[in-house]
């Protein structure tokens, strides 16, 4: 018995150390069709939402054989109206299309019901996108705040150059008579972009990805927030990227 209890202990600690080995975040791409995304890193958790082949998903953190990932735009994510202020409505003035989060901390649900599954929390001034209202509740387009939980035989870590899903801007490369230019662009501030070539990136409303770089003190301040950038512009990846080098930014209304 004291054998089969030492032999117990020696691979779960083997299992612990290997998996404590994997390093976060990465990029992942799901394997298989209709992979089921889970409330908690277990079978009998609830459904969040299900993914296809070939989804491209960020690793957070990881329990046992199961990865935490932030969840993608798509996932219900639902948000209590009354802890949130309306920012912008369409033409009609019927429809909220953005909030302002008005308390320090607000819960994120998978459902619009106060008793439904905690999906991530929100701060005092965050900005998320509205997809429809139901019931005195948001229902909001989850931006780095919720989390899911997905079993890791289904995702396998996307190749470096596969590693962002998002349209990148394109750009001709530079001749070395040619001025540099300065680039103006609009869209959501994101932070922690896997590369260490530049720790944020904005998506243009095109949905165009730039990649950020500049006094972090300053970009933390604008993280999930729209606004206006005016940078000095790097081409690497290969020619592919935009990488903006910061020289004057301003939130938008």
């Amino acid at each position: 018995m004291k054998t089969i209890t030492t032999i117990l202990f020696i691979l779960l600690l083997s299992f612990s150390q290997a998996h404590s080995a994997q390093e976060f975040p990465f990029q992942g791409r799901i394997t298989e069709e209709g992979i089921n995304v889970r409330t908690d890193s277990t079978v009998s958790a609830e459904i969040i939402y299900s993914l296809n082949k070939d989804n491209r998903v960020e690793v957070v953190g990881g329990a046992y054989d199961w990865y935490k990932i932030e969840l993608t735009p798509e996932a219900p994510v639902y948000l209590r109206e009354d802890l949130a202020d309306c920012l912008n409505l369409e033409a009609t003035g019927s429809d909220c299309l953005k909030v302002k989060v008005n308390k320090d901390i607000v819960n994120a649900r998978l459902m619009p019901d106060e008793n439904s599954a905690l999906l991530g929390k929100l701060k005092r001034g965050e900005e998320v996108l509205v997809v429809k209202k139901t019931k005195g509740w948001y229902k909001i387009k989850p931006q780095g705040c919720c989390y899911g939980w997905i079993h890791q035989r289904f995702v396998a870590k996307a190749p470096e150059k596969e590693a962002e899903p998002m349209k990148v801007a394109i750009e001709k490369k530079q001749e070395a008579a040619e001025p540099e230019q300065e680039l103006i662009v609009e869209g959501i501030l994101k932070a922690k972009f896997i590369t260490t070539v530049a720790s944020f990136k904005l998506i243009s409303k095109e949905g165009t990805l730039y990649l950020i770089k500049g006094d972090k003190g300053l970009l933390n301040k604008y993280v999930n927030r729209q606004v206006k950038i005016a940078g000095k512009k790097a081409v690497f990846y290969e020619g592919k990227a935009t990488l903006l080098e910061v020289t004057r930014i301003e939130p938008l209304p």
